[in-house]
């Protein structure tokens, strides 16, 4: 069995605010990592190769492990430290967010049963495009599980220190799959839009959408045969980390009737009224926090599985 090639870094001099590692558990999660024996684990492309990421504390430290079949030279070190940075906002300055939960009952119960929390970026824009497309009208499980499918059929591999270790497909590898491929993975209508819209996500087109407003992100994603509002926001916050756009989905809709306006089916125009009053530049991060704290928990007529939403 080849060794590979190992580096550790501290990550904790990074920190704002407080980071618990049960974070990565809860919430919205687009590009989950893999929990193993107090771990979390995920495989990323750097380059043309797969690189086995590993989080983990120990001594009141926050360790980030990389493992390589070849080495890692310092700026591919610096880049997937900073990528993994972005990703888990370990520089997030959370301050505004407790000082809108001195006037928020519903976000203060979160926060002290959840103080250590980050919403979890992607760490490429492509792969928040697809996942949130992926994600449309299921639950987190079905989600999941296609993902996971998607990532071992089409996905890089490596065989890193005896363990197969997928990342990601890139857009080309998912444009050029056959339909039948991807149907056998429970993608169903999907398919046609994720290959249609994989065509679509050029260099150009990602870094011309990482230059837009929020506004023009929602229309140029919109402009995409199979994206909807809903996907074209949570592409954005998922993977842009604009927590100034608001989302609706069918739990969302539940949960924040139930907290804050007494109904459990209040329109999407509500939702989006009372999260922009409320929360303001910090909406999305306070919503993904009031969905990780529920999570698991029964709303009033049971919702069942947490969804992920709807086009």
């Amino acid at each position: 069995m080849r060794v590979p090639h190992q580096v550790e870094m501290d990550l904790t001099a990074f920190l704002r605010c407080r980071f618990d590692l049960d974070c990565m558990r809860v919430g919205y999660r687009y590009a989950p990592w893999m929990e193993v024996d107090g771990e979390y684990i995920q495989g990323v492309l750097c380059g043309e190769r797969v690189i086995r990421l590993r989080l983990k504390t120990r001594q009141g430290k926050l360790l980030l492990g990389l493992e390589s079949n070849s080495i890692l030279s310092p700026q591919e070190i610096a880049w997937l430290r900073e990528r993994v940075i972005y990703c888990l906002g370990l520089k997030d300055d959370l301050s505004p967010i407790y000082e809108l939960a001195k006037g928020d009952e519903n976000l203060k119960q979160a926060l002290l049963a959840l103080p250590g929390y980050r919403l979890k970026a992607t760490p490429t824009l492509y792969e928040a495009i697809i996942s949130a497309m992926l994600s449309q009208n299921c639950s987190a499980q079905v989600f999941f599980s296609m993902r996971e499918k998607l990532i071992r059929a089409l996905g890089r591999k490596e065989e890193i220190g005896g363990d197969m270790v997928y990342a990601f497909p890139l857009p080309k590898d998912i444009h050029t799959a056959e339909e039948n491929v991807l149907r056998e993975m429970g993608l169903y209508y999907r398919t046609k839009f994720i290959r249609e819209v994989a065509q679509h996500l050029s260099p150009r087109f990602l870094q011309e959408l990482r230059r837009t407003s929020p506004a023009e992100g929602i229309a140029a994603l919109r402009s995409l045969k199979g994206i909807g509002e809903y996907t074209a926001r949570v592409v954005q916050i998922y993977g842009l980390r604009r927590f100034n756009l608001g989302f609706v989905d069918g739990y969302v809709q539940k949960l924040l009737g139930m907290l804050y306006l007494g109904t459990l089916r209040p329109k999407p125009k509500e939702i989006f009224a009372l999260a922009q009053s409320k929360w303001g530049e910090w909406q999305a991060y306070a919503l993904d926090l009031l969905i990780a704290y529920w999570q698991g928990r029964s709303l009033p007529r049971d919702s069942g599985d947490l969804p992920y939403g709807s086009s």
